[in-house]
């Protein structure tokens, strides 16, 4: 999929897929959606138990991260979370990355803090969600 000249990528263009699944620790499962853009995926934190009345979260902007030269050149990839807190509006107010190599964390925070998504909504109420995305970076990304 191609993004436009400013690294945008329409949402209408994304693919989803939801799956429960399990983490260690958790007292219940989450829901994944797997947006397919920039090589990215999104799982939304939230016990199993949410599940009557809530509209998950989607992203409707999506900005694709940029490969860091030094990375590049040095031939470095990988997969990097983020954990990030998407506001009421649809915003990321809060976005760590918790795993991957260092230079890439910044990138990858700093293209999801750029993201928008159509907000988490509790009995058609907008709400706070909790969500961690996936970014690959590489040669072939």
């Amino acid at each position: 999929m191609a993004a436009g000249g400013d690294g945008v990528v329409s949402a209408e263009k994304t693919e989803r897929v939801a799956a429960s699944v399990d983490r260690p620790g958790s007292t219940g499962g989450w829901v994944m959606l797997q947006p397919m853009v920039a090589a990215s995926r999104t799982i939304l934190e939230r016990p199993a138990s949410l599940t009557e009345g809530v509209v998950e979260a989607m992203p409707i902007k999506v900005v694709k991260p940029i490969y860091p030269k030094a990375a590049q050149d040095s031939g470095l990839a990988g997969i990097v979370q983020v954990r990030a807190t998407i506001a009421k509006n649809g915003r990321i107010v809060k976005a760590h990355a918790v795993t991957g190599p260092p230079v890439l964390r910044v990138a990858a925070e700093d293209a999801l803090k750029q993201w928008r998504y159509q907000p988490t909504l509790l009995n058609g109420n907008p709400v706070e969600a909790k969500a961690v995305v996936e970014f690959r970076f590489g040669p072939n990304e």
